[in-house]
C-alpha cells in the first residue's frame, strides 16, 4: 500500500469524511479499488475523535505452536475418523475381490485407527474449544498469519477432497460401478470433508465480523454455534471410538486370540514334519521330542506358547496321529470376527481340543481327518 495513500485516509478520516466519500474520491482519482479498501481497512468503523485503528496481522512463536497443533490433531483426527469408518464398512460388507483384507487385518487396522483417535480426538476438541475461547475473549488473536494461512491452506485441502469425492461418484455413476460399498465410503469421505469445510468456513466469517461491532465487551464464550458444533463432533467422536473398541474386544481377548493364533501355528509346523519325517522315514515318530531331535525338520515349537508345556501327542496307526492343544477361545471358519495366521484348518472350541490326522505324501497339505473335544475331556 502506498504511503501517499495511507497517509490521505488517514487525514480524511481524521477531518470526519465518510468511508464512502473518500472510496468515491480515490476512485476518480483512479487508485486501484482492492488499493482503496485495503487502505480503509485498516481502521475500524467505529465513531471516534480520531481514526482507530485495527488490528495488524502478526507472527508469534507461541500461537504458531498452538495453531500447528491444533491443525495436526484436525488432519489426525479426520484421517483416523475415515480409516476407522471405512475399515467398519469393509468389515460387514467384505470385498471377495480384495483377497489381502482379511478380517484379522481389517481388526489390526480397527485397533491402529482407534489408538489414534483415542488420542486425537481429545486433542483436536479440547484445543479447539481453548483457541476459541481465547478468540472470543481477545478478538485481536484473530489477525494471526499462522492462524490465516493454516486455516486456509486446510480449506484448500478440504474442499479439494469434497470435489475430488463428488468427481469420483459421479464417475462410478456414469460407468455403472455404483455399488452400495463404495456409495458408503464416499459418503464417508464426502461428510468429513464437508464437516471440515463447515467448521473453517464458519470460522473465517467470524473474522469479518466485529465483536459486537464495536459495542460492548467481546464475549467470554464462544459462540453457540461453535458450542453445539463441537458438541455434536466429540459426540460423533464419542460413538465411532465406542463401536471401534466394541468391535476389537478387550486387550485381554486380543492377547488370547494372538496366543491362539501361535498355537495354530505351532500345530501347522509339526504337521507338515511330522508329513515330511513320515515321507523320508517310513514311519510316525514316536513322540514329539524324536520329531524335535531331528535335524531333517523345522519346528516352529513343540511346546505351548503359554503353559511352556509340551503339546499332546499320539500314534493311533501307521498314518493317524492325535495332537491336543488348550485353546483360549473358539475358532470356526464361520466366524468371521477373527482370522487366524496361516490357516483356517485348526477349528477348534475353547479349551482342550484335539485334532485327528491322516499324514499326506505333500507335507504342505496335512488332512484332518476328525476333530475332537468332549470325548478326550477324560484322557
Amino acid at each position: 500500500m502506498s504511503d501517499r495513500l495511507a497517509e490521505f485516509v488517514h487525514r480524511a478520516l481524521s477531518a470526519g469524511e465518510s468511508r464512502s466519500s473518500i472510496r468515491e474520491v480515490l476512485l476518480e482519482a483512479r487508485w486501484g479499488r482492492d488499493a482503496v479498501e485495503k487502505a480503509l481497512s485498516v481502521y475500524a468503523d467505529v465513531p471516534y475523535t480520531v481514526p482507530v485503528p485495527k488490528p495488524r496481522p502478526y507472527v508469534s512463536a507461541r500461537e504458531a505452536f498452538v495453531y500447528l497443533l491444533l491443525f495436526s490433531a484436525l488432519y489426525a483426527t479426520a484421517i483416523s475418523l475415515g480409516s476407522l469408518l471405512f475399515l467398519f464398512v469393509d468389515l460387514a460388507m467384505p470385498d471377495p475381490a480384495v483377497g489381502w483384507l482379511t478380517p484379522e487385518r481389517v481388526l489390526e487396522g480397527i485397533r491402529w485407527s482407534t489408538a489414534w483417535l483415542l488420542i486425537s480426538a481429545p486433542l483436536f476438541v479440547g484445543m479447539c474449544w481453548r483457541v476459541q475461547r481465547g478468540l472470543a475473549r481477545q478478538p485481536h488473536l484473530r489477525a494471526s498469519r499462522i492462524r490465516k494461512w493454516l486455516t486456509y491452506l486446510t480449506l484448500f485441502v478440504a474442499c479439494s477432497v469434497l470435489v475430488g469425492d463428488l468427481v469420483t461418484l459421479l464417475f462410478n455413476l456414469l460407468d455403472g460401478e455404483l455399488t452400495a460399498r463404495f456409495m458408503l465410503k464416499a459418503l464417508i469421505v464426502g461428510g468429513i470433508a464437508g464437516a471440515a469445510c463447515t467448521l473453517l468456513g464458519w470460522d473465517l466469517r467470524q473474522d469479518d465480523r466485529a465483536p459486537a461491532e464495536g459495542k460492548g465487551e467481546a464475549p467470554a464464550r464462544p459462540a453457540p454455534a461453535f458450542r453445539a458444533g463441537i458438541t455434536f463432533a466429540g459426540l460423533a467422536l464419542t460413538a465411532a471410538i465406542a463401536v471401534g473398541l466394541w468391535t476389537v474386544g478387550s486387550p485381554g481377548k486380543a492377547r488370547a486370540g494372538r496366543m491362539d493364533d501361535r498355537r495354530v501355528q505351532h500345530l501347522n509346523s509339526i504337521a507338515n514334519a511330522i508329513d515330511y519325517y513320515e515321507e523320508r522315514v517310513g514311519r510316525l515318530p514316536e513322540d514329539l521330542e524324536t520329531l524335535s531331535a531331528d535335524r531333517n525338520v523345522h519346528l516352529a515349537a513343540i511346546e505351548d506358547p503359554d503353559t511352556a508345556q509340551p503339546y499332546e501327542y499320539r500314534v493311533i496307526d501307521d498314518e493317524t496321529y492325535q495332537i491336543c492343544a488348550t485353546f483360549e477361545q473358539a475358532e470356526f471358519s464361520e466366524d468371521r470376527t477373527r482370522l487366524s495366521r496361516g490357516t483356517r484348518f485348526w477349528d477348534h472350541e475353547a479349551g482342550r481340543h484335539c485334532f485327528t490326522v491322516e499324514v499326506e505324501g505333500d507335507p504342505e497339505e496335512p488332512t484332518t481327518v476328525e476333530t475332537d473335544t468332549a470325548s478326550h475331556q477324560a484322557n
